[in-house]
């Protein structure tokens, strides 16, 4: 592919298509790509378990909460 053509849209759990956007302009799609492949998971693991049972606190973040979140602040 050539430097000066938009990687083709694919879908994205991470991303939208604004982030896309800006992936595109400044060629950071590959790692944006290798980022979701390699941090986004539908699981915990046993690890995870363990130190989510150890925390005082824990914080879990989806994409679907903070898309929820960003409409409810943009309507006012």
């Amino acid at each position: 592919m050539k430097d000066d053509q938009p990687e083709v849209m694919i879908m994205s759990t991470l991303y939208h298509d604004g982030n896309r956007k800006l992936q595109d302009k400044f060629k950071s799609r590959r790692i944006a790509d290798r980022l979701e492949e390699t941090l986004t998971r539908t699981s915990f693991s046993d690890d995870d378990k363990v130190l989510i049972e150890n925390s005082i606190y824990f914080f879990l973040a989806s994409t679907a909460t903070v898309s929820a979140e960003a409409r409810f602040w943009l309507r006012q």
